[in-house]
């Protein structure tokens, strides 16, 4: 079949009418599509990710001391974000497993918060289930629907109690004041609506090196859609707050109690001091004692430290053969010296951290889980070697200082007994004095930490509805409509061209 454009073109115009009828139909089926096909709209927050604030310096230095440092964004955190975790309990939270819909004129309306109708299943659901009630002056229509195929018709009078249905026994109340009408309770199990919940969630970045990404959805209810991301982001900023603050709160019960021990000595000390002041009538020292005072000091001093570092071994030893802190995240900054021991702490935290993460989005049995679990062993096996190591180094160094120091007095037997006494036990206090200073400083700057408000999340734009919908859209359904009608008739010109061909 041979098609000659000018014959179309005179066809076209001795017909005119045909294409303006066909218009005219299509736009009102368009009209009656518009009318009847219910409106969705985009719901979208704007948030930028990150994992701290520029706070003070002390306060950053434990961030990163924790492993928290930096702000560059990762896919780790976005997977974190929309991990089924969050959303399941955002599910719980808000009941997201049911739907209920009121019938209008040509199409179902989503109620939300507010519900005309409630119905509880009395056993969980792995399909969906829609019961819809028909209210009239005569009782009640329930219709069942279990499944795709599953279908069951109900007449009651009354909803006051329980019905038994091809979905089990479910419960429908619906209050008096309700008018007539015809309601939709749709019920899906808990993990059909995570999976929906998270199908509908679409995250873009701004750009490729931006932190700012927006969550967005599409759905006929904007106010459930409202609701659901802003419940979304406070809770991730929730989780991660936790998680942030688990290693501050551990190293806050450490420095607690080594300050109460160490607040005991110092009185007790102090006690002692002035005790044997008033004993003894002491009240000041000579230049020889001061001397031996200042000498002997940086002796006790080096001591001093070499006890702190050992009684932060015994922790960290303490803290690896604790069952209990299996996975948990070690303090690092604590008052140890050794910098090899610090790295292999951090890590061994971030280690932690990472397994941490990947359990939010898999299970113990994911081989990723499994292969980040060996390898926290193996470091936690480093660590406890180095441990033995370095105990084995500190307890050296302290013997040799001993050694010179008793050295020293012993040349210095020529100072009285009363004032050597008194000197020891003033250089004693001055020694807890300053590990009591050490302390405070510490737990200070943990209380910072602790206090602060930084969130990875930071909430650009609360999530808000596009007033503008999305489907469907006037513009496209009347063009549309216009192109179907100018369409079909040169379709039924072709076609009998095509017909009479044929016959011949």
């Amino acid at each position: 079949m041979v098609i000659n454009v000018k014959d179309i073109i005179r066809w076209s115009i001795r017909h005119w009418w045909w294409f303006g009828i066909s218009v005219f139909v299509c736009l009102m089926l368009g009209a009656v599509y518009f009318v009847g096909k219910t409106p969705k709209f985009s719901v979208d927050a704007v948030l930028m990710l990150r994992q701290s604030d520029v706070g003070s310096s002390n306060q950053n230095e434990m961030i990163n001391m924790m492993g928290f440092g930096g702000s560059k964004i990762t896919g780790d955190e976005v997977m974190v974000l929309t991990s089924r975790d969050l959303i399941g309990e955002v599910v719980d939270t808000l009941g997201l497993t049911h739907t209920y819909q009121k019938k209008g004129k040509l199409h179902w309306k989503t109620q939300y918060p507010q519900h005309s109708l409630s119905v509880d299943l009395s056993t969980p659901t792995d399909a969906k289930v829609t019961v819809t009630v028909k209210k009239n002056t005569n009782g009640y229509k329930i219709k069942v629907q279990n499944g795709l195929f599953k279908k069951q018709n109900i007449k009651v009078s009354s909803l006051c109690e329980p019905i038994q249905t091809i979905a089990g026994e479910i419960s429908v109340s619906m209050p008096d004041t309700v008018a007539e009408g015809t309601y939709r309770a749709i019920i899906k199990s808990r993990m059909h609506a995570i999976d929906e919940y998270s199908r509908a969630l679409k995250i873009n970045r701004l750009s490729r090196e931006s932190n700012i990404i927006t969550l967005s959805t599409v759905t006929d209810c904007p106010a459930k859609a409202v609701e659901m991301i802003n419940s979304l982001l406070d809770l991730y900023n929730l989780q991660s707050a936790t998680d942030k603050n688990r290693l501050a709160l551990q190293t806050e019960l450490f420095l607690a109690s080594r300050i109460e021990v160490i607040t005991q000595e110092l009185n007790e000390v102090e006690a002692a001091v002035e005790a044997y002041k008033r004993a003894h009538q002491i009240a000041d020292l000579d230049k020889t004692a001061t001397d031996y005072l200042q000498t002997g000091n940086e002796y006790e001093r080096r001591v001093a430290a070499i006890e702190a570092d050992q009684r932060v071994l015994d922790f960290w030893k303490e803290q690896l053969n604790n069952s209990g802190n299996a996975f948990s995240i070690m303090p690092v900054d604590i008052g140890n010296s050794n910098p090899t021991l610090q790295t292999q702490i951090q890590k061994y935290n971030d280690l932690i951290a990472q397994r941490n993460k990947l359990l939010q989005t898999a299970t113990e049995a994911n081989p990723e889980v499994v292969q980040q679990t060996e390898l926290i062993i193996k470091q936690r096996a480093n660590i406890f070697s180095g441990l033995e190591q370095a105990q084995y180094t500190l307890n050296l160094q302290k013997q040799h200082i001993v050694s010179i120091q008793n050295e020293y007095n012993g040349r210095l037997s020529s100072i009285p007994e009363t004032e050597r006494h008194y000197l020891e036990m003033q250089r004693e206090k001055q020694t807890k004095e300053k590990q009591y200073l050490y302390l405070i400083e510490k737990r200070e700057e943990n209380s910072m930490l602790l206090a602060s408000d930084a969130v990875p999340a930071k909430i650009v734009e609360r999530a808000q509805m596009n007033p503008d919908p999305v489907s469907p859209k006037i513009k496209t359904v009347g063009m549309m409509s216009i192109l179907l009608g100018l369409l079909l008739p040169l379709g039924v010109f072709l076609l009998g061209l095509f017909l009479k061909d044929f016959d011949k």
